[in-house]
């Protein structure tokens, strides 16, 4: 029969696996999203994907759906992903783990188009919520229009490098710049996997006295 303690190993076991299997990449294009909407929770299940990512209530859609200044009705073009892309209001979105143990590590990827040059127009921090330390940031300059016409033409791909766990990426605090096909990867956080095996052995030594009768 197994022993209180030996159940309770198995629980923190079970719950530590699906952090080892977390690890994953991903590229987030916000298709789906109707113009001026929240992207929200679309990247942690109320979508189609649940990833862990959340992007904070800055950060709307904009999608092509014929109500644009442009000739067309768009409101921009040449994207990565032609439908929807994702602009930030107010304050800079947010893009956040909410995963158990999961951290974004290494490097992100993002497409934009901007209006106006913003010095640090995209951070990565260590905290969560835009808050921390920020390991990385990454300059805008103004490309909306730069050998193209129509509005929003012109997307350059950045791809920034970072050292240490992040867990949240600021995006533009200002409403001129667009974004696009942002790749991040999450992995499981080595502090919390850690912790976790420090505990499943602490509770399997517990387990191993009791059942010799010590």
């Amino acid at each position: 029969m197994k022993t209180p303690s030996t159940l309770a190993l198995s629980a923190l076991l079970a719950m530590a696996a699906p952090s080892f299997a977390n690890t994953l990449t991903v590229t987030l294009d916000f298709e789906g999203v109707t113009s001026f909407a929240p992207v929200g929770d679309l990247y942690n299940g109320a979508g189609s994907a649940n990833y862990g990512l959340k992007f904070s209530g800055e950060a709307l859609a904009l999608a092509n759906d014929g109500t644009g200044p442009g000739p067309n009705g768009e409101f921009f073009s040449n994207a990565p992903t032609p439908g929807t892309v994702m602009f930030a209001t107010g304050a800079p979105a947010v893009l956040r783990t909410t995963a158990f143990g999961q951290s974004l590590i290494n490097q992100i990827s993002f497409y934009y188009s901007s209006a106006t040059a913003a010095m640090g127009g995209v951070q990565v921090f260590s905290s969560y919520d835009g808050t921390g330390v920020a390991l990385a940031s990454a300059n805008l300059s103004a490309n909306s229009n730069l050998g193209c016409t129509g509005p929003y033409c012109r997307w350059d791909q950045v791809m920034l490098s970072f050292v240490g766990d992040a867990h949240s990426i600021g995006f533009g605090n200002f409403d001129s710049a667009a974004f696009d096909n942002i790749t991040v990867t999450a992995v499981p956080e080595p502090s919390m996997i850690m912790l976790l095996l420090a505990s499943a052995g602490g509770l399997f030594a517990t387990a191993r006295r009791r059942s010799r009768g010590g």
